[in-house]
């Protein structure tokens, strides 16, 4: 009797594996949307990804294809005349032509073993440690 138990909950996790597939790939590989469509938590979703190959395979083939029709619809809007998707491509795509965003630093003189440099974004207060 234990076998047939197990059996049919083996087939019920396979329909709910199929379900999320189905789910995952209509919110262009939204986990969570994908969970909350067929009723599971992320953290069953997360343990199917980990002990389930042929599900993780799938899931990896749904993120590829999610590129696929993201790149499409940006090649679109660059043939549409977005300037913005059209610098996206060429610093992403471009790199090698030299488009690039860097922030050139350059520094002269001689540096100590004490220097400390701070960045803008780092949440330090600006205050000179010294002036403390």
């Amino acid at each position: 009797m234990a076998r047939a138990k197990k059996t049919s909950t083996s087939r019920s996790i396979k329909i709910k594996k199929n379900k999320f597939i189905e789910a995952y790939r209509k919110t262009l590989g939204n986990a969570t949307s994908a969970c909350k469509t067929i009723g599971i938590g992320r953290s069953t979703f997360y343990r199917w990804l980990r002990n389930d190959n042929d599900f993780k395979e799938q899931i990896d083939d749904i993120a590829e294809e999610t590129i696929d029709f993201v790149e499409q619809e940006l090649k679109k809007s660059i043939q549409n005349g977005n300037v913005t998707a059209q610098i996206f491509y060429l610093k992403t795509k471009g790199k090698h032509r030299g488009y690039v965003e860097k922030q050139e630093v350059e520094l002269s003189g001689e540096v100590d073993n004490n220097l400390v440099i701070y960045l803008p974004d780092n949440q330090r207060d600006t205050q000179n440690d010294n002036d403390k």
